[in-house]
């Protein structure tokens, strides 16, 4: 096994007692979860909790809500990811939760129903959000990700680095930057990912199972979506849109969509761009997108949703049209005042 030149993590009084608690062996039986239809950074960060805990000998038990996509296959011990079932809470014999990736306790969903009350709460996360749902919040916003979190209290709890672990924090690290193209890839970050190409991860594997695994119906979505652009606010922002009589269709799956925004906001010129995808009748998932200045994080609390201030996105009722009229005129006068301070 390749050595690991760590990172140190940063010490605050928060991580020192979150290590004593996980390491207390009268501390046992934990959940954990992440948000509804977890991501590459939710599941990763799953997964290396459960090393964590399991290397602490501690019994762990892995559940998410929704769907979780074919395309993380590849990554270790995916089929301890135990998707949420009614009567579940009956089976396990919870007493502490760790909830990665989850900026308030509202994205569970169902999952939720599993956590009794009396529970004590491990929230690791790196979106802003004022919700300490807690007992130990380990949260910082400017950390390129949650796994690069676990990658912190992994060292700081000396757990041995393999190649699973390090599959978990790079496929993590590599999905919330977005291939390390986003604004929050920093030097930390990529000096983690290469400390877990140095113990068995495998970029090209990796990238190519998270982006470029593409269905043949994938594509055919795109190209319907594609044809959907439109161009608003000079050119600044680009709306793309599929509805419900298209994303019903029994050849699509829910994670055929995903990324599409990332066509809108690359066009020349465009500073916001949104994607709105009608999941139910009547019921919009909005995607937000941003360059430079402009904060999507801000449109998307509006209307209950949150993210980051590059990326974001939100849940509204109404039809489509009415949903694309609500975020314009929301945009509209942020656009303008964005633009006054870049001149």
């Amino acid at each position: 096994m390749a050595s690991v030149q760590h990172l140190t993590p940063q010490v605050t009084p928060e991580l020192d007692a979150i290590t004593a608690w996980l390491r207390d062996p009268g501390i046992d039986h934990f959940l954990v979860t992440s948000h509804v239809n977890p991501d590459g950074d939710g599941l990763a960060s799953m997964l290396a909790c459960g090393r964590i805990l399991r290397s602490l000998g501690k019994q762990a038990w892995l559940v998410a809500d929704g769907f979780l996509s074919p395309r993380y296959g590849y990554l270790p011990s995916i089929e301890t990811v135990v998707p949420y079932r009614d009567g579940l809470e009956a089976e396990l014999p919870v007493a502490n939760v760790i909830t990665v990736d989850v900026p308030t306790l509202s994205r569970l969903e169902r999952v939720a129903r599993l956590i009794p009350r009396h529970a004590a709460i491990l929230k690791i996360d790196h979106h802003p959000s004022d919700d300490h749902f807690g007992r130990f919040n380990y949260v910082e916003t400017d950390v390129s990700s949650t796994a690069e979190l676990v990658y912190h209290l992994c060292a700081g709890l000396a757990i041995p680095f393999d190649a699973a672990l390090g599959t978990w924090i790079y496929s993590g690290i590599a999905f919330d930057t977005g291939r390390f193209r986003f604004s929050s890839t920093t030097a930390d970050a990529l000096c983690i990912a290469g400390d877990m190409v140095r113990v068995g991860a495998n970029p090209q594997l990796i990238a190519e199972q998270l982006f470029y695994e593409y269905r043949p119906t994938t594509l055919s979505l795109l190209a319907a979506t594609l044809q959907s652009l439109e161009c608003l606010l000079e050119g600044q922002l680009a709306i793309l849109a599929l509805d419900y009589s298209q994303l019903s269709q029994a050849r699509y799956r829910d994670e055929d969509g995903d990324g599409f925004v990332d066509y809108a906001v690359s066009l020349q010129g465009v500073e916001v761009a949104l994607f709105l995808r009608e999941h139910e009748p009547g019921q919009i998932r909005v995607s937000l997108r941003a360059k430079h200045d402009f904060d999507v994080r801000a449109v998307a609390e509006v209307f209950g949703g949150g993210g980051h201030r590059k990326a974001a996105g939100a849940r509204l009722s109404g039809t489509l049209q009415e949903a694309k009229a609500r975020l314009v005129a929301e945009i509209q006068p942020r656009l303008r005042t964005s633009n006054e301070r870049l001149a």
